[in-house]
């Protein structure tokens, strides 16, 4: 299964994140606090040329691993 790595941002502006190659996202569901996340765009977008949007892919943050459809 492919996973993608994010960042929880707080407050980071999406002008700065966007400079640095990180695009800003948030995570969320029916039994998920909605959160806000930052990943890599390169890396972003080699993810979802395979898994497209329909399939479930694994958001790892630190220690923890969430399922997600982008």
């Amino acid at each position: 299964m492919l996973s993608l790595a994010v960042e929880r941002r707080a407050g980071a502006k999406n002008e700065v994140l966007r400079s640095a190659g990180k695009m800003p996202a948030v995570f969320y569901g029916p039994k998920e606090d909605s959160t806000s996340v930052s990943v890599s765009a390169k890396e972003f977008k080699k993810v979802w040329k395979q898994a497209g949007e329909s399939s479930v892919i694994i958001l790892k943050d630190g220690k923890n691993e969430h399922e997600a459809l982008i």
